[in-house]
């Protein structure tokens, strides 16, 4: 389920949540590499943006102030994610090898 938060940022609701290839990189200018990660149970995503390809094909971007489409599908995925200011929240999380370089 998709909606916006009295902050005007796109909140993503959903059972589970899988990311490979995941590239952050913090404020300090550090840089964490996460080859693949999992998020399950009740997951919450909030993000001031969010822009990828919806489908690895349809270009999408979401935020606070911009209408959300209807996502009927049980399953969704997206690819070359760029998302700015992320907060996530789950009941459990794997994390499968990361790496952390300051600059």
């Amino acid at each position: 389920m998709a909606q916006h938060d009295l902050g005007g940022k796109l909140v993503l609701r959903m059972q589970s949540l899988e990311l490979t290839g995941v590239v952050l990189t913090t404020g300090s200018g550090a840089v964490i590499r996460i080859d693949s990660s999992t998020f399950s149970g009740t997951v919450v995503l909030r993000a001031e943006s969010l822009s990828g390809r919806l489908f690895g094909q349809v270009p999408i971007t979401l935020n606070g102030s911009t209408p959300l489409p209807p996502l009927p599908a049980p399953q969704v995925t997206m690819s070359d994610i760029v998302a700015e200011d992320v907060w996530l929240s789950a009941a459990t999380s794997t994390v499968s090898h990361f790496t952390v370089e300051q600059r």
